[in-house]
């Protein structure tokens, strides 16, 4: 059965959402709350529903159902104002509204292909700007990796430890079973933050377990990293669970970022610096130019007016920037 609305497709025989006859790359959820969706069009399907029908019995927050919307609309063309697919019923639930038509088609007989050997989830966004200046402590980070199974990137605020938290997930070998990355920096409480670690791993929780023994069992067989991202206001409940993983899932590393380490055992701690922006008056242009703060001004200032350049008319007044923001990326950018 094929699924026409607006200018979309959604392919059910082949898993596949098309726009404008281009197929529309969409993490599995997504497919499948649109499919929910589309299937009781015309009426309002409560949250709690859609929970159970895509999800199952996995433990997952509401803020996870509400991200998928906000993909599917994205997906589709639609948005949380215009809301010409997806309609929100505050406090019920959501309705498909556009108009569907149906149509079958021969490949709904044929069963859709495995994935591809080898593909494991990868949950970290691809890199949409160089990370400058980090690449001799991404060396040491890889280094560490291999016979490390718990790294802590920390530092300042602004300092860029997520960046290179980020970058090191990217550059590291793939573990068979994935990897993963829980965004902490808006969660709350000890319990949110078992909650997010949970929906991010698709953690399937019986009745009577508790969050955090779920996670255990699900880490227990897997092989597979796991990047905690901003740590620092949750140390005491983060360090308890990776401890935990630690001595529970043989093949599970665990990469944290935060202003402080979680002072677990078998812990390897980075510190995150500010870009060096000493001496720089004592250099040429050409030099300046490699200097790692300088470069990352100006390739950001470059991102906002194509037309700047470093010059001799420009160094100096760059250069002060730099040491007046201390080399600290995010304050640079």
């Amino acid at each position: 059965m094929i699924y026409r609305f607006d200018d979309c497709e959604l392919d059910m025989a082949r898993v596949v959402l098309r726009r404008a006859g281009e197929e529309v790359s969409v993490e599995p959820q997504v497919f499948e709350l649109l499919r929910c969706l589309i299937e009781r069009r015309g009426e309002v399907v409560r949250k709690e529903e859609i929970l159970d029908e895509v999800w199952g019995d996995r433990f997952v927050s509401e803020s996870a159902l509400t991200s998928r919307v906000k993909s599917a609309r994205r997906a589709v063309g639609d948005d949380g104002t215009a809301q010409r697919v997806i309609r929100t019923v505050h406090g019920r639930g959501y309705e498909f509204v556009a108009a569907v038509h149906e149509r079958a088609d021969a490949a709904d007989t044929v069963t859709p292909a495995e994935p591809a050997p080898g593909r494991v989830p990868n949950a970290l966004p691809l890199a949409v700007q160089t990370l400058i200046g980090r690449d001799e402590q991404l060396d040491r980070l890889l280094a560490d990796l291999t016979d490390c199974r718990l790294v802590s990137i920390v530092g300042p605020a602004g300092v860029g430890k997520t960046s290179v938290g980020l970058e090191l997930g990217r550059r590291a070998p793939a573990p068979r079973d994935g990897v993963y990355l829980v965004e902490l920096v808006t969660v709350g409480d000890d319990e949110a933050a078992l909650a997010a670690i949970a929906t991010t791993l698709d953690v399937s929780i019986r009745q009577q377990t508790s969050i955090d023994d779920a996670i255990i069992d699900m880490l227990r067989p897997r092989q597979a990293l796991l990047i905690l991202d901003n740590c620092e206001h949750l140390v005491e409940p983060i360090a308890d669970l990776v401890d935990r993983i630690l001595h529970a899932a043989p093949e599970v590393t665990v990469v944290t970022t935060g202003r402080e380490p979680l002072a677990v055992p078998g812990e390897r701690v980075h510190v995150v610096e500010p870009l060096d922006v000493r001496g720089l008056d004592e250099l040429g242009l050409d030099e300046l130019a490699e200097v790692p703060a300088i470069a990352l001004f100006v390739e950001r200032a470059r991102a906002a007016d194509s037309r700047f350049e470093l010059t001799s008319d420009t160094a100096a007044a760059v250069a002060e920037i730099c040491r007046r923001l201390d080399g600290i990326p995010l304050a640079l950018e």
